[in-house]
């Protein structure tokens, strides 16, 4: 789909795509949301302890992680070749509802290299088919040991991939965007908010990009 997210001097920056007049048509304006979990300490290194997501438009979120301890890139999966799961036992994974069903239909993994990973939940069932599809690597920043971010946007409906679906662009009726994350570090496993997700507006039944 040739579409990355990079990270430019320590922050993520979208790469522009399309003419300025289609992402001003698709750019929905709504005041700032941002909600905040917190978990407490439960052990592991990937152990979460907050995660704040920050809505400042309808097709932008900004995803914060916090952890109770400092780690570094080796412990995410790496991916070896594309269209196989990574290799690692220990996961840090973002979860996304976009139907409001209650579970996830897209995982965003990271992944070594500071990359995040979008493909169909649950990647283990159809990795090949979800990455063939949906090769989306988006670019992460991290401020701390303890901190990673990754910064999610909307792209073209004439070329629909993964954040299309988030954003409720090719799910019809879709309202709200659910967000949730987990984590696995040998036999500690985590996730935060501890039920339920972060839910979002992203749209109405008229037009999906107008919140």
């Amino acid at each position: 789909m040739g579409r990355r997210v990079a990270v430019v001097g320590g922050i993520v920056a979208a790469l522009a795509i399309g003419s300025a007049s289609v992402a001003t048509a698709r750019t929905g304006s709504v005041p700032p949301i941002v909600k905040n979990a917190t978990d407490p300490r439960d052990g592991g290194q990937l152990d979460l302890r907050r995660l704040r997501v920050r809505q400042s438009s309808c097709l932008e979120f900004s995803v914060g992680i916090w952890t109770w301890s400092a780690w570094d890139y080796t412990t995410l999966p790496k991916l070896v070749l594309l269209g196989h799961p990574p290799v690692s036992k220990n996961r840090l994974e973002i979860l996304f509802d976009v139907n409001n069903d209650g579970k996830p239909d897209f995982t965003g993994l990271f992944i070594r290299r500071s990359a995040l990973l979008i493909v169909d939940s649950p990647p283990a069932n159809a990795w090949r088919e979800s990455v063939r599809r949906y090769p989306e690597f988006l670019g992460v920043a991290r401020d701390s040991p303890s901190h990673i971010s990754v910064l999610l946007q909307g792209h073209d409906p004439n070329q629909p991939g993964p954040l299309e679906y988030l954003f409720g662009g090719n799910v019809e009726g879709v309202k709200t965007l659910g967000l949730a994350v987990t984590s696995v570090y040998g036999t500690h496993h985590d996730r935060i908010p501890n039920h339920g997700w972060l839910r979002f507006p992203t749209g109405t039944d008229n037009d999906p990009f107008d919140c």
